[in-house]
């Protein structure tokens, strides 16, 4: 997590996700090296439900009405995705991990790794 648990917003509506809303990437993702070329978004993904205000300074790549800023960039090599895409992947889903993990392997010699995964 980038910010600390004291940076999350209390929702009072429901922490589960929501299939009936679209995620949709914002005018930001159309420069950003990861979501540029994700167009469009995998039609499986479900937005996240709980409500977090990503970091101060950080380029919101994809909102959902009722539950903004699905996904962020913090400066040039940090991203938070919130959005769940049902299993099995899609080819655009695919596609998005796979520019991802080949961005993450392009910087392996210059930076540390660091990667969390929740569910």
């Amino acid at each position: 997590m980038l910010a600390g648990p004291e940076a999350v917003a209390a929702d009072s509506g429901s922490t589960t996700p929501t299939k009936h809303r679209a995620v949709v990437p914002t005018s930001a993702a159309d420069t950003d090296p990861l979501f540029a070329k994700c167009d469009p978004l995998p039609v499986e993904l479900r937005p996240a439900g709980e409500r977090f205000p990503p970091p101060a300074g950080a380029a919101t790549l994809a909102d959902c009405e009722g539950r903004p800023q699905q996904a962020f960039r913090l400066g040039s090599t940090t991203w938070g995705v919130r959005f769940l895409e049902d299993a099995p992947l899609s080819r655009s889903g695919e596609h998005l991990l796979r520019r991802f993990a080949a961005r993450v392997a392009a910087r392996a010699e210059h930076t540390a790794t660091r990667a969390a995964f929740t569910r």
